[in-house]
């Protein structure tokens, strides 16, 4: 596993390096076709990552290095911004479903201590350090 994330690593750092600029350069011109290869790359990453065992959210990171570090990543974030706010929408649906306030009522007195403790020393923190 060690040598497959060094392998996908320099990999990735050798085709971001010298053969996606290249590219990018050439689909930049239109900002639609900028918007696609972007986000098929992460596909593509994602992908690789997952059929050689890992998993996708780090294939997906992966994508998002090397995603940055293109000269067009300013046109990029603006492009995908809607698209990442959607999914964003979409992640906490799917993590508000999976809450089970049967079992949350057992730790009620921890939720209102942790609570408390917010309100009253994040405050107090903030001011020290400031």
């Amino acid at each position: 596993m060690f040598g497959k994330m060094i392998l996908l690593g320099g990999g990735l750092y050798l085709i971001s390096r010298y053969l996606i600029p290249v590219i990018t350069k050439k689909i930049a011109e239109t900002q639609e076709y900028l918007f696609l290869f972007a986000i098929g790359r992460c596909f593509i990453i994602g992908t690789i990552f997952y059929r050689l065992g890992f998993s996708i959210e780090i294939g997906a990171l992966a994508a998002g290095i090397t995603l940055a570090t293109s000269s067009y990543r300013f046109e990029i974030t603006s492009r995908v911004k809607s698209l990442r706010d959607f999914f964003i929408v979409i992640f906490f649906v799917l993590l508000g479903t999976g809450v089970n306030f049967s079992t949350a009522i057992h730790y009620i007195p921890q939720i209102i201590c942790f609570v408390l403790f917010i309100l009253v020393c994040k405050p107090i923190i903030t001011m020290l350090i400031l």
